[in-house]
């Protein structure tokens, strides 16, 4: 055969792969067209050729897919919880609650109290309450469970009317909070006979007819260690001598039988 033959053979076979190029596979074509053509249900309005618009198509979804009621998506209120049927479920609040001194806080307030420095008493509620987890009311009241006392019992016995008035006036020390033995800050100022304390407590803050463990007043305190000017001062300005549970002030006995008037009597006795 001539080569002219070959050339023209080549030339026709290189023609009809061109035009199977150039032409689509017909099962290549329905593969792409079904892909290109595929819509969810229910859009097939939706053009191939225009991009797809998202409102267009959140109408175009199928009913169960529609936004659900708003009852049925409302949050649990604070402190409720729900399960999976939707139910609520009570959660419990964590309530947050501060602690007691302890008992080697309190026995330095104590000390502090009893040795009458104001600054060292403030220094240490200043560095028990920083942390925020002590009460301050506590602080001021709760005793030693050594001694049973309060800095407060401790600073009325000793006589420092600028702790006591500190205590009761900016950290609400109340003064008619017992000690082991039933006896006030009252009771200890007129024990240990410190007329300005005891008339400090008595400007309405504390109660001149409470009785202690044995049934003694402020009174019967003071008359049993003879502070006259004290004894004077409770009956003439501070109501002990007014009437109580039926009967004067200075009538009041003590589980032993006791009036105050006895108790100085007996004061004045041992003297001799």
């Amino acid at each position: 055969m001539s080569v002219d033959h070959y050339l023209g053979t080549i030339e026709e076979v290189s023609s009809a792969v061109q035009s199977s190029a150039s032409s689509p596979n017909p099962l290549m074509h329905d593969e792409d067209s079904e892909e290109e053509e595929f819509v969810y249900p229910g859009a097939s309005d939706v053009s191939a050729e225009s991009p797809v618009q998202p409102d267009a198509l959140v109408h175009q979804l199928p009913e169960q897919l529609s936004e659900p009621d708003i009852d049925e998506v409302l949050p649990a209120t604070p402190g409720e919880d729900s399960d999976e049927t939707g139910v609520i479920i009570p959660v419990p609040q964590t309530v947050l609650t501060k602690s007691h001194p302890s008992p080697a806080q309190l026995e330095s307030l104590q000390a502090a109290a009893s040795s009458g420095d104001l600054t060292l008493l403030k220094n240490l509620f200043r560095t028990a309450l920083q942390t925020g987890e002590i009460e301050p009311f506590a602080l001021a009241n709760d005793a030693s469970t050594r001694t049973g006392l309060t800095a407060l019992h401790a600073a009325a016995s000793r006589g420092y009317l600028d702790i006591v008035r500190w205590l009761v006036e900016e950290c609400g020390a109340i003064p008619d909070i017992e000690d082991k033995e039933g006896e006030t800050a009252l009771h200890k100022a007129a024990l240990h006979g410190h007329l300005s304390i005891v008339t400090y407590l008595l400007a309405d803050r504390a109660d001149v007819q409470a009785q202690d463990a044995d049934g003694w007043t402020a009174l019967h305190n003071a008359c049993s260690k003879g502070y006259l000017d004290i004894v004077r001062w409770l009956c003439e300005q501070g109501s002990a001598a007014a009437e109580f549970n039926g009967m004067p002030g200075v009538d009041i006995r003590s589980k032993g039988g006791w009036t105050p008037l006895s108790e100085y009597i007996l004061s004045q006795y041992h003297h001799c």
